[in-house]
């Protein structure tokens, strides 16, 4: 895998709360608190890997009823 590849596989806060339906502000506490997907940090900023934001929202997935 390139280093071109692996930018394209990183997505900022922005982006990765749009997928996750939230707003940045909820995306950005639940990281706080621990709850959200897995995260690295290039200098200051936080990046996902989009597929760790799908994964993670599958993970909150319930069964109905529960």
């Amino acid at each position: 895998m390139t280093i071109e590849e692996l930018e394209r596989d990183f997505i900022g806060e922005a982006e990765a709360a749009e997928i996750a339906h939230e707003t940045e502000r909820t995306f950005r506490q639940r990281r706080y608190d621990g709850n959200g997907p897995a995260y690295i940090k290039k200098g200051k900023t936080p990046l996902y890997r989009r597929s760790a934001v799908v994964e993670w929202l599958l993970s909150l997935e319930r069964p109905s009823g529960a």
